[in-house]
């Protein structure tokens, strides 16, 4: 079984490093949706390739034969992995779920094991001889029942996959459109090929010269990663991506053209942009970066529109930028809803604090000039009155909160936190407000103001919901690795089940809701810091714990910003 170099070996091994430098690339790119499906039909083609070029250099038959079992059951595979390949790119990796995948491959690892085994059962070829060509001996092959049945579902698989990207291609955009064209053409000589030596009408007999034509392949492939962005700019589930992100998208690359268009973006953008058009025909007076978060009006179907423009960078391998994503969503019934409530919201507050100024007056008036029970009642007027009026302060609040958060400061809780206890001893001075802890305890939340703000929402619902003449609460700051955790611990009468419910479910029904604004307000504030608000009830009272980021070390100047606020 000697074996040498031939013709034959040669054209296989430079057909192998071609597609390797391709499937090269493509792994330092393989965190790309797209890019392992085609890693995987890459390196199929170029080991069918190597594997075929060995087996061509052994001079008998009996040589010959031991690399064609391995041969055919490599080639098994080539249907599949491209027909995964054009599933991911016509309809999304996310498409090809674990039991697909497998089903799909156990038609080839059928056909390997087949292949591997043929001298026991002879069901892959029957018989074999050695004929001598141009290129050097080749085998001749009697197939046999397992290798036609395979082919048949190789090649329909082959067939439908070419069939699926030009279908695609009519569908898409003219950047997709010559991507399609590039990866038809790389497949078609194979695949013709491959069909010509099954009916025995290879140019020279007996010799397959589909792993020769990869070489032809791996250029084309080359081609359309290198010069049209195969992995970069690859419409992976474009339509379903598209609803998704928004109601019209502009892809543009890193030369600033237009790639692509969907949606209401060509109906809504003046001047109307077309695919190879620079960007700047449409935005001449701005960039990209400077529409991000602005709005746009627009007439659509006779109705008035609002949309908001969202830009980000279109990243590839090593956050190396290719391209922009624009979007435009449809913010109309956003910005209407906005617009009510707050235009409710300022009404409500206005009407109420006024014409709870005014009973709050007379009540007051009442009470000094009465006694007894009346007496009590319109100090109970008044009592109710000044509550309202603190929802209404509190409902204020709400509204000036940051939905996302804001920008992070890195403040010392301890130090905030004192600021809060001499508050609260100052407005319960029958009241004893505990805080246990030493050192520093560094957290990133919001401005000092606003961690103020949800602590003592927190510690006063503690002391003005508890029934003793001297309430007692007890704060306590631990530290861990990642995070600081403030427990607030009363001896009251602790919160009301459905109150905690209601807060920890995160909504409010007519049979399950809060008694105020104060939790509410302090669990915005804690969320939108990146932290847990968790409410626990204790044999003594009620334990409220507040899990936020852990920060770097305190600012020098905390402390003196927490004395000045104070």
């Amino acid at each position: 079984m000697s074996w040498s170099v031939s013709v034959a070996s040669v054209i296989g091994g430079g057909a192998a490093v071609i597609s390797a430098v391709v499937a090269r690339f493509t792994w330092r790119h393989r965190t790309r949706g797209l890019a392992l499906p085609f890693l995987g039909l890459i390196v199929t083609l170029a080991t069918w390739s190597l594997v075929y070029g060995i087996q061509l250099g052994y001079g008998t038959l009996a040589g010959q034969l031991a690399w064609q079992r391995v041969t055919l059951g490599v080639a098994g595979f080539v249907p599949t992995t491209w027909l995964l390949f054009v599933l991911a790119y016509t309809r999304g990796e996310n498409w090809l779920d674990r039991n697909r995948t497998l089903l799909l491959l156990s038609e080839p690892v059928a056909f390997f094991a087949l292949c591997v085994t043929n001298p026991l059962h002879q069901l892959v070829w029957t018989s074999s001889s050695l004929a001598a060509t141009s290129v050097g001996p080749v085998p001749v092959l009697s197939f046999g029942v397992g290798y036609l049945v395979h082919i048949v579902y190789a090649y329909a698989v082959v067939a439908g996959g070419i069939g699926l990207l030009v279908v695609y291609g009519t569908q898409t955009a003219p950047t997709y459109q010559r991507q399609v064209l590039l990866l038809v053409t790389a497949a078609v000589p194979p695949f013709v090929g491959h069909v010509a030596f099954t009916l025995g009408r290879s140019p020279i007999p007996a010799l397959d010269l589909t792993p020769f034509l990869f070489a032809f392949t791996g250029l084309v492939f080359g081609l359309a990663l290198f010069r049209f962005e195969l992995l970069e700019l690859a419409p992976i589930a474009r339509s379903q991506s598209l609803d998704e992100v928004g109601d019209g998208l502009v892809v543009v690359n890193e030369r600033g053209e237009i790639v692509d268009l969907s949606g209401i973006a060509p109906t809504v953008l003046t001047p109307t942009p077309r695919v190879g058009d620079p960007i700047e025909s449409v935005f001449p007076d701005t960039t990209l970066d400077a529409l991000d978060g602005t709005e746009l009006q627009r007439s659509v179907d006779g109705r008035r529109r609002n949309y908001q423009f969202e830009v980000s960078e279109l990243t590839a391998h090593r956050d190396r930028t290719v391209g922009t994503i624009l979007v435009l969503r449809d913010i109309t019934g956003l910005r209407a809803s906005r617009q009510r409530l707050s235009v409710s919201n300022r009404v409500l507050r206005h009407n109420l604090r006024n014409d709870m100024n005014v009973v709050l007056g007379y009540a007051d008036q009442l009470e000094s000039r009465l006694d007894g029970e009346d007496a009590r009642h319109a100090g109970k007027i008044v009592e109710t009155a000044e509550g309202l009026l603190e929802l209404a302060e509190k409902a204020r609040q709400i509204t000036t909160l940051d939905g996302d958060g804001g920008e992070r400061a890195t403040i010392d809780a301890v130090v905030q936190l004192s600021a809060v206890v001499e508050e609260l001893e100052t407005d319960h001075p029958t009241a004893e407000v505990r805080l246990e802890s030493s050192g520093d305890a560094p957290v990133e939340v919001g401005d000092p103001e606003t961690f103020r703000l949800a602590l003592r929402n927190v510690i006063d619902n503690a002391v003005r919901h508890n029934d003793s003449p001297d309430p007692v609460v007890t704060i306590t700051v631990e530290r861990t690795e990642g995070e600081t955790a403030i427990e607030v611990t009363d001896d009251g009468p602790g919160i009301p089940e459905m109150e905690r419910r209601s807060i920890e479910s995160g909504t409010e029904t007519s049979m399950e809701h809060s008694q105020g604004l104060g939790l509410w307000l302090t669990q915005w504030c804690v969320t939108t810091w990146g932290g847990d608000l968790l409410l626990e009830a204790t044999d003594a009272g009620t334990t409220v714990t507040i899990t936020v980021p852990k920060g770097r070390a305190a600012m020098p100047s905390d402390r003196d910003t927490a004395e000045l606020d104070g």
